[in-house]
């Protein structure tokens, strides 16, 4: 009977260690992955804004000559000890960054491991303000900060406008730290309903972008417009069926196979959540979405982009170390820290 009971429980013992090294061997197989995406993964809105992208991810190409990025990539695999993989997923979301940098007038660095590559970008002068002129009209400035102070509507408006215009992968949640943690201030809502768009522009957008590229113009004046589009639905919703968490889950599920712009429908609920529940964002999140598995999604990172899917994974919580992202979204960098834009 003893001896039953050892083998029994040598038994179990063996079985946990097995699951424990599969468990940690399915937390770490994305890091190891290369997440680029053709276009930089770009959102598909529709034809205008889809070119307007294009045209500026290949504005962006061409002022990244390979001979720049190639010094920049042995300094940083050389200084970092980083493999391959790891630099071109940093490079890409970098890539990301500049893109938005040409938007809006202000884009918060929330990565030190993308930073880094910035950072080394830096080093060779004359070709990053080559880059500058090319991409921007003008010159990208990087302003490190000793002590930053995280803003949490910086970070909502990051989560917004990158959501709006790509799409998130497991390795974005990662070195950005995790999205859609802080509401919208209902104040900012409420701006982008009442002031015109010349305002707008003016305070929230890239306006020596917008005077040089039409396409970077165009892209602005899509942002205002989606913005308006959300707080609008929301408030549509709200007024019709109420503020009950419950029934607008199943309602934004419905439309989940039918919405075109995948972003809006998750931008669509990020209003309704800082229009009505900011003051307990998180809980009413997990209510509205739950985990995402409740999606019907399966399988490690499910819900997460590894193909051109929906994505509404980004408003999940993955289960790793973010200590690049900064844990619960704020900045290791900079929260009004290494900012972008001008």
């Amino acid at each position: 009977m003893e001896m039953v009971l050892f083998f029994c429980v040598a038994a179990l013992f063996v079985a946990l260690i097995a699951i424990s090294i599969i468990a940690l061997r399915r937390g770490v197989w994305w890091k190891n992955h290369s997440w680029e995406l053709p276009e930089l993964g770009i959102q598909l809105h529709g034809h205008p804004v889809d070119r307007d992208l294009r045209e500026m991810i290949r504005r962006l190409e061409r002022a990244l000559p390979e001979e720049y990025s190639e010094r920049v990539k042995r300094r940083i695999m050389e200084k970092s000890r980083v493999g391959e993989t790891e630099w071109r997923n940093r490079w890409f979301e970098l890539k990301r960054f500049f893109v938005l940098t040409s938007i809006l007038k202000r884009v918060p660095m929330y990565s030190r491991d993308v930073d880094s590559v910035w950072h080394e970008m830096l080093l060779f002068t004359r070709d990053y303000e080559r880059f500058s002129n090319e991409f921007l009209g003008t010159y990208l400035h990087h302003d490190p900060h000793d002590q930053p102070v995280f803003d949490p509507l910086e970070r909502a408006w990051f989560d917004w406008t990158y959501t709006l215009f790509f799409r998130p992968t497991l390795y974005s949640r990662y070195v950005w730290g995790s999205f859609f943690r802080h509401p919208m201030p209902p104040e900012l809502l409420r701006e982008f309903e009442t002031s015109s768009e010349d305002q707008l522009l003016e305070r929230y957008f890239n306006r020596e972008s917008a005077r040089r590229f039409e396409e970077a113009k165009r892209l602005c004046r899509f942002v205002i417009g989606t913005v308006r589009r959300a707080i609008g639905e929301a408030r549509k919703y709200a007024e019709r069926y109420g503020r009950d968490v419950t029934g607008l889950r199943s309602h934004l599920f419905s439309l989940k196979s039918r919405e075109m712009e995948p972003a809006v429908w998750m931008l669509g609920a990020l209003a309704y959540l800082s229009l009505y529940h900011a003051e307990n964002f998180l809980a009413a999140k997990k209510k509205l979405l739950g985990r995402v598995a409740d999606s019907g999604s399966s399988g490690a990172g499910a819900g997460y982009v590894t193909s051109p899917g929906f994505t509404e994974g980004v408003w999940d919580d993955l289960g790793c170390d973010s200590d690049s992202g900064g844990g619960d979204g704020g900045s290791s960098c900079g929260g009004a820290g290494c900012g972008g834009g001008s």
